[in-house]
């Protein structure tokens, strides 16, 4: 983990802080996301280490001596993978903190960090409806690209003509809205390049399609035996840099691709 903060001096926290940490199971056991440190989520979690901080051009980087969390929850949902454990935290009162981002995300190191509370999947969904209202006046988070307006704002665009069809229009918006989220985080797709990780939104359905549910992801469809062939063996995804970013914009767009996907029900 290395934490980019543009002040080398640290910050004491007037108040309790209240932050997000992203951990995962390894063994039966809690450990931090990256170092794999063991925790005990019922006890206070101290840093490890000599803090560590060099000057980086004109930005300083924390890479030891510090534990590391989100600012807000989207923060660190769009680092959290299928085997992460999310819990909300707080800096308490007191204690030395520095505020950075790591990678885009807003973040933390601090001395000190008690975890308050794990948060449940199922929980996402309300936390991110209740982050999705306006289009803020500056885009300091990829995240704060949270509709079609906004990425029509971020990246300068006028909104293109409606056709007609919603399958289509809904399409249109997500592509848009994917591609300011990649220029925001400096993602440019190469399907040349093999090497070259890409990850897409994948949604697993129930209570759609039949009651076993079914997976959804990257289909393609054909026909034959008709006055010609055609067949669509590609079909066409919207791609991210990482795991949590897709994730991350499936959980915010999910209404976008209900409709997209002309779907009823809910997943």
């Amino acid at each position: 983990m290395c934490l980019t903060v543009l002040d080398k001096n640290h910050h004491i926290a007037e108040s309790d802080i209240t932050c997000y940490k992203l951990f995962k199971i390894k063994n039966g056991n809690l450990v931090t996301k990256y170092q794999e440190f063991e925790v005990d989520p019922t006890k206070e979690l101290v840093a490890k280490g000599k803090l560590d901080i060099v000057k980086c051009n004109e930005e300083w980087e924390i890479n030891e001596g510090v534990i590391h969390s989100f600012s807000t929850i989207l923060g660190a949902l769009l680092y959290s993978e299928r085997n992460t454990v999310l819990y909300e935290c707080i800096i308490p009162k007191g204690n030395k903190y520095y505020i950075g981002k790591f990678s885009v995300s807003g973040s933390y190191g601090s001395e000190k960090l008690t975890l308050v509370k794990k948060i449940e999947a199922t929980e996402y969904r309300n936390l991110l409806n209740e982050y999705l209202s306006d289009i803020p006046d500056k885009f300091e988070n990829v995240y704060d690209i949270k509709s079609y307006s906004a990425a029509l704002k971020y990246l300068n665009e006028e909104a293109a003509p409606e056709t007609g069809d919603e399958c289509v229009d809904t399409f249109i918006k997500l592509r848009t809205i994917a591609r300011a989220w990649n220029k925001f985080m400096g993602f440019e797709i190469n399907f040349k390049n093999f090497n070259q990780y890409r990850y897409a939104p994948y949604f697993y359905l129930s209570d759609i399609l039949d009651s076993n549910g079914a997976d959804s992801g990257f289909g393609y469809g054909g026909s034959s035996d008709g006055v010609s062939f055609a067949a669509a063996t590609v079909g066409g995804r919207l791609l991210f840099e990482n795991d949590g970013t897709a994730r991350l914009f499936g959980f915010m767009f999910f209404d976008l691709y209900k409709k997209y996907l002309m779907l009823d029900g809910d997943f």
